[in-house]
């Protein structure tokens, strides 16, 4: 598959008004929306690589897309642990700085703002 068709191919199928249109209203379901629309977009993923048409998963069986959709958020999440700690560590890290920097009583914003803008 090209750019192009990678672009296009879901306007190409039949029915397709449909199933996007239904993947608007799931959107707009707070919680498990999202997580409908990550395995509709699992399966829809998995059809393209295998080349089985049409590409766009039908929403016959929305519990099947909600469970896949769970099973990627874990994973997703599982993935983002490392990135969250080290951000985590930034903030409290930047955190301790600035207490610690500013509980001696000689030292002000301002006087710190003269320090790194020296």
């Amino acid at each position: 598959m090209n750019f192009v068709d990678a672009l296009v191919y879901p306007y190409r199928e039949r029915n397709w008004l449909p199933k996007l249109g239904f993947a608007v209203i799931a959107a707009l379901v707070p919680v498990a929306g999202l997580f409908l629309l990550k395995g509709w977009e699992l399966e829809t993923s998995a059809r393209v690589f295998r080349g089985e048409r049409p590409y766009l998963a039908s929403w016959g069986r929305p519990h099947t897309h909600l469970f896949d959709g769970l099973k990627v958020a874990a994973a997703e999440f599982i993935y983002n642990i490392p990135g969250m700690i080290l951000a985590l560590y930034a903030l409290f890290g930047g955190l301790i700085f600035f207490i610690g920097f500013f509980n001696q009583p000689d030292r002000t914003l301002l006087h710190f703002l003269e320090l790194y803008l020296e």
